[in-house]
């Protein structure tokens, strides 16, 4: 547009002169014997468009080549559906069994293309992307995107392929209130296996029989040590929020054996704690507590790990629970332990060690 400005406006051609004259700049020997300033530049503009233009190309015929090349060699290999944090610990696993693995996410940056590992930057959710993945010679297919939706579509997807048992597959739902899709999901003639990372949480928990438990927080992973521990513990339950507090007392009435208390966790202190341990019946000099803290932000469970650790006065062993504790968190409470009072379980990591490893 620039060159054709220029010819046009500047040395007066006709509309098809000044066109043709335009397409000459594109060549490296055009002989156009205008020298004016606006010429000489459209003149080195022009190759230079053609140069870029022809570089992007190359590379993206060379990056689908390389990436079609890659794919002949994929057989046998697992499919993961979903590249968030829980994705990316999937792929780690898998990677580190030294199994292949092409991984499907439409919000994938940089995506890798390797004789291991492709991704391929498209929605899961449509056949065509499952068909790219050559799901068809797959092992395994592992479905945990962020939303329950997502993966019951990308099911249904694959009951549409008629897979059957050749290929094993999981699928993450999070709302176990679905009771019906994870049925129809989980039947014989379907076959996937639905996994949920409270459920593993618990399945890896050990088991406790007429103890006393305080649990911080009354998240996803709170709400099912209650279900857990319930039957044959005296618990206490401290949350800060009142409107989840209500919901699962709803669930879970409180009782003789179960306690609520809400307060603001990151500000309960020493005096308050045992003060209200002792009101419900608690013995602070002979009974022991496991305490289970189940809060979102990493930082808020060090902090409030790192300080009840000084109330050596309860006899306690606390066991922090966050997604994915940074390794520098977990050195500063190593230096605190005595007596293994303190267990630190990174839920993603640890929950996925058991499940990847022995999924059955």
């Amino acid at each position: 547009m620039y060159g054709y400005l220029c010819v046009h406006d500047d040395e007066g051609y006709s509309f098809f002169d000044a066109l043709y004259k335009t397409m000459q700049l594109f060549t490296l020997g055009s002989s156009s014997p205008e020298t004016c300033l606006s010429i000489n530049i459209a003149r080195f503009l022009a190759p230079i468009v053609v140069i870029c233009g022809g570089i992007q190309l190359i590379y993206s015929l060379s990056h689908e080549g390389w990436k079609w090349l890659c794919m002949r060699f994929f057989n046998n290999h697992v499919v993961v559906c979903g590249y968030g944090f829980t994705g990316k610990h999937i792929v780690k696993r898998i990677i580190a069994q030294k199994k292949k693995v092409i991984v499907i996410d439409p919000a994938i940056n940089n995506p890798i293309i390797s004789l291991n590992e492709i991704h391929i930057k498209k929605d899961a959710s449509l056949l065509s992307t499952l068909l790219e993945a050559r799901i068809q010679n797959a092992s395994e297919i592992i479905i945990s995107t962020g939303s329950d939706y997502i993966n019951i579509l990308v099911c249904m997807q694959l009951i549409k392929l008629k897979l059957g048992n050749n290929i094993k597959k999981s699928v993450r739902i999070e709302q176990l209130d679905n009771k019906n899709i994870i049925k129809f999901l989980s039947n014989e003639e379907n076959g996937f296996k639905v996994f949920n990372f409270s459920e593993l949480v618990m399945h890896s928990l050990p088991f406790i029989n007429n103890g006393n438990i305080i649990i911080l927080g009354l998240g996803s992973i709170g709400k099912r040590l209650i279900e857990k521990y319930r039957e044959s513990n005296r618990i206490i339950a401290i949350e800060q929020s009142n409107i989840t507090l209500k919901r699962i007392k709803d669930i879970y009435p409180e009782g003789p054996r179960l306690h609520y208390n809400c307060s603001d966790i990151k500000g309960l202190v020493h005096r308050d704690l045992t003060k209200y341990l002792s009101e419900c019946g608690f013995d602070l000099k002979t009974e022991f507590f496991e305490v289970f803290i189940c809060l979102g932000a990493d930082w808020l469970l060090f902090s409030t790990a790192c300080k009840w650790i000084d109330w050596s006065d309860i006899n306690m062993k606390i066991t922090l629970m966050g997604m994915n504790i940074e390794k520098e968190l977990i050195d500063k409470i190593e230096t605190k332990k005595e007596d293994n009072n303190i267990v630190v379980y990174n839920i993603v990591d640890d929950t996925l060690k058991e499940y990847i490893n022995d999924p059955s």
